[in-house]
């Protein structure tokens, strides 16, 4: 599975249903447990003690109105009064004692202590202990309410699940669509339902897609046949003229530069054209630095005499498995911005073992400016500079392509630094 498709599966609706299923029920067990943590502190320190102390002053209160007035002995409740109290029962102080073991059937009973008159009344709570009527009166009832409290949610998770698949259906129907293939309606698998309104609100929009690419396709059909014509001509002819031994050599040089100039923008067409086309990436080894040097040759005309020095160092070799016009492109264009905006001082290309360096001197670039340098049309470096802001922008395009990392940072001393990471 991809990258993309894992993603998915994380993000989809019936992931998320199932986690709402399982967080609801953690809420509800979390709920259930505070409960019965509550209903035990309510039996122990509520109910119980004061079912018992209520006992004890009504025991109390007979027993003076009639000294013949006999103990409690009740299905629940025994009472013991001074010394008739087993020993088990005469260590115990005052006070409610929620478990003590009675060693004649031995059960845990509650047992509440209190004085009676200059005697100690012992009461026994036959039942059981609070952990059992806990269980009794707290437990079950709780799990049964639970139990149908799960069964509730899970039915509304099914339904859920029911509801959304359709949705899921055709999400999954978009995920695996390809561009090329646009005929086939979503709303075929989805006619008479909630999820059709979508469904053809999806086909209207593949309808626009694949309308744009039919667009697409044709434009790029007619560039290549109606520029290539064109080129061939201007090429042809600067071979001829360069040909022509009555040309100063002045002349021929100027012809030299059209025949290499018309050569160079054929290659570049190529390159966009199959960039435009195919979402393949082209292959072939190709020496980056051979491709400098002839950048950095073509691109010394453009500095029209001004006191401006371009330097390549070559520190290592560096070859990279691409196209050698893709290369061009992208050190030509950042080479061609660095001259377009350095006056005076030095533009200096440095090829590395897995990158190239182009440092310029000229008015640097401000730091709000950094994440917008490779949009289309933007020009950080002030208006007045010759460029229409798309150079940048291609070479963004090309290094998505090919995974390579481009750069553009502030020069330590002004300028700018642009770079870009072949590898790693």
């Amino acid at each position: 599975m991809t990258r993309n498709g894992r993603m998915a599966g994380r993000t989809s609706l019936g992931g998320r249903l199932l986690r709402a299923l399982w967080l609801q029920l953690l809420f509800i067990s979390l709920v259930a447990a505070s409960s019965l943590m509550a209903a035990r502190y309510v039996l122990e320190n509520g109910l119980v003690r004061q079912a018992l102390d209520l006992e004890a002053k009504h025991f109390i209160d007979a027993r003076r109105a009639d000294p013949a007035y006999p103990l409690p002995r009740t299905r629940n409740l025994e009472g013991y009064l001074g010394d008739s109290a087993p020993a088990w029962l005469q260590r115990l102080p005052y006070g409610l004692h929620k478990d003590v073991l009675d060693p004649r059937d031995g059960e845990w009973h509650p047992v509440y202590v209190a004085p009676a008159d200059g005697q100690r009344l012992y009461l026994v709570y036959l039942t059981g202990s609070i952990d059992r009527l806990v269980l009794l009166f707290g437990l079950l009832p709780l799990t049964a309410v639970l139990l149908a409290l799960y069964l509730v949610a899970w039915i509304g998770y099914r339904a859920s699940h029911r509801a959304v698949s359709p949705v899921v259906a055709l999400a999954r129907q978009v995920t695996q669509r390809r561009a090329e293939n646009l005929t086939r309606r979503f709303s075929d698998d989805h006619p008479d339902s909630e999820v059709g309104t979508l469904a053809r609100a999806l086909d209207g929009y593949a309808e626009r897609i694949g309308e744009l690419l039919e667009r697409e396709r044709q434009f790029t059909a007619d560039a290549s046949h109606e520029l290539r014509t064109p080129i061939t001509i201007i090429r042809g002819a600067a071979q001829l003229l360069a040909g022509d031994r009555a040309l100063s050599p002045a002349a021929e040089q100027r012809a030299q530069m059209i025949q290499r100039a018309a050569t160079d923008l054929g290659e570049m067409l190529d390159m966009l054209l199959v960039l435009a086309r195919t979402p393949q990436t082209p292959g072939g080894r190709c020496d980056v630095n051979a491709v400098l040097r002839a950048e950095v040759e073509r691109c010394q005309p453009l500095l029209h005499g001004r006191p401006v020095r371009l330097k390549l160092i070559e520190h290592s070799p560096l070859t990279v498995t691409a196209p050698r016009q893709a290369i061009a492109i992208v050190v030509g264009n950042l080479l061609r911005n660095a001259i377009n905006y350095t006056e005076t001082g030095d533009i200096t290309v440095v090829v590395l073992e897995r990158s190239v360096t182009i440092t310029d001197t000229g008015p640097g670039i401000a730091t709000e400016d950094l994440p917008h340098v490779f949009t289309r049309h933007f020009r950080g470096r002030g208006n007045s500079q010759a460029g229409s802001g798309i150079g940048l922008a291609i070479v963004a395009r090309l290094c998505d392509r090919f995974g390579w990392q481009p750069r553009v940072e502030p020069a330590a001393d002004g300028g700018v630094v642009a770079s870009v990471r072949f590898f790693g």
